[in-house]
C-alpha cells in the first residue's frame, strides 16, 4: 500500500507527483546487479559483492526522494539494499551525480543522502504560483494498492 500527492495547476495542467510507501519495489532486478558489478554504485559496493555466490545475494530496490545535502533540493533516486546470506545488509544509493539547483553531489562527501522533507516541500510549493503560467496550484492525495 502506498500514498502520494500531486500538485497540479488547473489552468495549464502542470503537475508534480510525490509517491510514498511501498509499491515501487523490485526484488533481485538484473539491472541492479549490473549497476553494482559495473561500479556505477561505487567501488565499495562492487568489491562487497564481487565473488559472492549469486544464489546467496538478494537485492531490494525502491524509489526514494532525498534532499540534496548542499541546498535541500528534492532529488529522486533509488535505495538498494543488498543482503548476502550470513552477512549484514548493505544500503546503496543511486541518484543524479549533480544537483540541478546547486551543481554539487546531492549525496555529499559521505555518499549518504539526507532524508527529504517532502511534506514541507509540497506545502511550500502549493503556496507558490505555477512555474509555467503563474496559475494557482492545488494539492490532491491518492492511494494505491
Amino acid at each position: 500500500m502506498g500514498r502520494g500527492t500531486s500538485v497540479v495547476c488547473e489552468k495549464c495542467g502542470w503537475e508534480e507527483q510525490f509517491s510514498f510507501g511501498s509499491g515501487f519495489l523490485s526484488f533481485d532486478n538484473p539491472e541492479d546487479f549490473e549497476d553494482i558489478a559495473s561500479g556505477k554504485l561505487g567501488e565499495l559496493a562492487k568489491r562487497a559483492l564481487d565473488g559472492a555466490d549469486p544464489e546467496l545475494v538478494h537485492l531490494r530496490s525502491e524509489l526514494e526522494t532525498f534532499s540534496c545535502v548542499g541546498c535541500g533540493e528534492l532529488i529522486r533516486g533509488r535505495k538498494i539494499t543488498a543482503c548476502i546470506e550470513g552477512d549484514l545488509p548493505i544500503t546503496l544509493y543511486d541518484c543524479a551525480k549533480t544537483c540541478p539547483k546547486c551543481g554539487e553531489n546531492p549525496l555529499g562527501p559521505e555518499g549518504v543522502p539526507r532524508p527529504a522533507d517532502v511534506s514541507g516541500h509540497i506545502e511550500r510549493l502549493v503556496k507558490q504560483c505555477c512555474p509555467i503560467c503563474g496559475g494557482e496550484l492545488k494539492k490532491y492525495s491518492y492511494f494505491w494498492d
